[in-house]
């Protein structure tokens, strides 16, 4: 069984997909943890391609004049997160429960945020991505995130922004949403409800 958990840095992912895997472990399930934010095959391609400066942090670009080829990376990775998608397929059949911090669906937010897909073309890259066994997204406040974000880089604009693409992946998807204001214990039996009722 795969279980994704979704949302804006800064909305408890982390700390809910660890404590969900701390729970399921306490009950003698075999349970593996995976943190999916880079590319499964591709991540050698995407760091040659990609700018940043003297910390790491990307380069924002003029998003309006991306390059075609740069739009068109977007589709390779339909093949790199088929077999990311496989590799946990792999571990459900080996009787594994997978908490995945952060999904896929994700990644479709920020390629939207940073203008490699419009709202149209998510919705239909969505529909060629494969859909966790049970997926969670957590919502949060402009607010709540910009004070969890470490090193404060966005605004709060970016993060209202945001929140905006996420609620359109929640209208997209089977994506149970879950307020990420709630107690931490909380989220997690609902989440285990959800899951094993």
């Amino acid at each position: 069984m795969i279980i994704s958990i979704s949302g804006p840095d800064g909305s408890g992912k982390t700390t809910l997909a660890g404590r969900l895997y701390k729970e399921l472990l306490s009950k003698k399930r075999k349970v593996i943890y995976i943190h999916i934010s880079r590319y499964f095959l591709l991540e050698p391609l995407f760091k040659a391609v990609r700018k940043t400066d003297s910390r790491g942090y990307n380069v924002k670009l003029d998003y309006k004049k991306r390059a075609l080829w740069e739009q068109l990376l977007v589709v390779t990775t339909i093949i790199d997160v088929w077999a990311n998608y496989l590799y946990l397929r792999l571990l459900s059949l080996m009787r594994y429960v997978v908490v995945c911090d952060r999904y896929f669906y994700d990644r479709t937010v920020g390629y939207v945020l940073h203008g490699f897909l419009s709202e149209r073309t998510a919705r239909i890259y969505l529909k060629m991505i494969p859909r966790s066994d049970f997926g969670f997204l957590l919502m949060a406040s402009s607010q709540e995130v910009l004070v969890r974000e470490t090193g404060y880089v966005h605004d709060k604009e970016f993060h209202m922004k945001l929140r905006g693409i996420y609620a359109n992946l929640l209208r997209n998807t089977n994506l149970v949403p879950l307020p990420s204001s709630h107690n931490v214990t909380n989220l997690v039996e609902k989440c285990i409800k959800v899951v094993y009722e």
